[in-house]
């Protein structure tokens, strides 16, 4: 006699995975045509409105085997588990790696190289005051150096001319921190050897090279691209800090492999200078509002940041738009804007089951009750218009170029 499987519920128990409900707001979407007013980078103010339920499966230990999915991939990804599959982990921040190789392998025809780096943090201090001392000690020129205050109690950092650009409490370590876990940044560089842009990160690399060859300069990339857009609610309870990673000896980035093996070189050990970086982050610290921008960008960084993006770079920013709408078209898909935030997550206790023991019908399901605040995300489904049919759902910016490029890379 075969062995009965057991059902869905004794099945996570026994291999010690969880679920989470996460319940978001969307509000109503936006359709992307070429020319159109609502760009894929256009500011956009909308009420959110529509409850939408996504699923996170994760192990016991935090690594997840779904995110932010729907139901049916959900159900799927267990299906899978079910029969014995042994499926990776993912994160939130998984690129197409086949996608931005292709994108790299274009890039290098017009004379560009992609190098990487494996960092981990060193340390990182607050700004006190953004608007004067830092912006004011960015303009000496010159190196930064840390150093400790007459009283002992906390660090300053300083300029040449000793004036103090930020201070500390103390320097956080490395593995007290989330985001100072090593990760891979990239330097894009002309075929002279000169730098063009630098700490672009893994998940943005696809895109910037593909708003490159597509003609925009490279100061407009770094601010539409790579620069972050804090409404006033992020940027009244946000921190600037500035940070220091130490870096691996770089690599040239040619293929899928090679990007692969930058998370595995030595970081930190091999490099004779530290990469220093301001980044904005949560009042509480602990979740990123942006990506570490370097610190020769800081003066720059800080306006933008303040007064908002200037109208020529807007201007590109709706011409890469129109390019992107315009490949979709020529694809024969449509893609689809919303804009949502996450209100609650919630524990999922028990699964209802059909007859044969693993098909979700429903769920029990418990509130964490705490009121994180979480900010509004724009995000992407790309779809047959025809058949209504959906090939992606919820993709970032960066996601929805190298997604886009992959289906042109496959009909070429």
């Amino acid at each position: 006699m075969t062995e009965a499987q057991p059902d869905l519920n004794q099945y996570l128990q026994e291999k010690e995975l969880g679920a989470n409900l996460l319940i978001y707001r969307y509000s109503p979407m936006d359709i992307i045509r070429p020319g159109g007013t609502v760009t894929l980078l256009s500011p956009e103010q909308r009420r959110l409105t529509a409850p939408v339920a996504r699923y996170q499966l994760y192990e016991m230990t935090g690594q997840l085997y779904a995110d932010k999915v729907d139901l049916v991939d959900l159900q799927t990804t267990i299906d899978r588990l079910f029969a014995g599959e042994d499926l990776p982990f993912v994160t939130d921040t998984d690129p197409d790696l086949p996608a931005t190789a292709e994108l790299i392998r274009g890039a290098s025809q017009q004379g560009l190289q992609v190098i990487g780096t494996h960092q981990t943090g060193v340390g990182r201090w607050d700004v006190d005051d953004d608007e004067t001392r830092l912006v004011k000690g960015l303009t000496v020129g010159g190196s930064l150096d840390i150093m400790t205050s007459s009283d002992g109690m906390y660090q300053e950092i300083v300029n040449q001319e000793q004036a103090v650009v930020a201070t500390s409490n103390g320097e956080v370590k490395p593995d007290e921190h989330p985001y100072m876990w090593t990760t891979e940044f990239f330097e894009i560089v002309d075929a002279t050897g000169e730098s063009l842009l630098d700490q672009v990160p893994l998940s943005a690399l696809g895109a910037v090279l593909f708003a490159l060859q597509r003609g925009l300069s490279t100061a407009t990339v770094k601010r539409l691209l790579l620069w972050p857009r804090l409404s006033r609610e992020d940027l009244a309870g946000a921190q600037l800090v500035l940070g220091s990673n130490g870096c691996s000896k770089a690599c040239l980035i040619e293929s899928v492999d090679d990007l692969q093996r930058v998370a595995n070189l030595p970081a930190g050990e091999e490099s004779p200078e530290n990469a220093a970086f301001l980044q904005f982050v949560a009042e509480d610290g602990r979740v990123p509002l942006s990506w570490p921008i370097n610190l020769a960008d800081g003066g720059d960084l800080l306006h933008q940041v303040a007064h908002g993006m200037s109208v020529d770079v807007d201007q590109q920013g709706r011409q890469l738009s129109t390019i992107l709408s315009q490949l979709a078209d020529s694809l024969g898909v449509q893609i689809r804007r919303y804009d949502r935030q996450l209100t609650d997550i919630c524990d999922i206790k028990h699964f209802k089951v059909a007859a044969d023991g693993h098909q979700i019908e429903d769920f029990q399901a418990n509130s964490r009750k705490y009121k994180e605040y979480h900010r509004v995300e724009t995000v992407f489904d790309v779809l047959n218009p025809t058949t209504e049919h959906l090939l992606c759902y919820d993709l970032t910016f960066n996601e929805l170029v190298t997604f886009l490029s992959r289906l042109a890379q496959g009909n070429n």
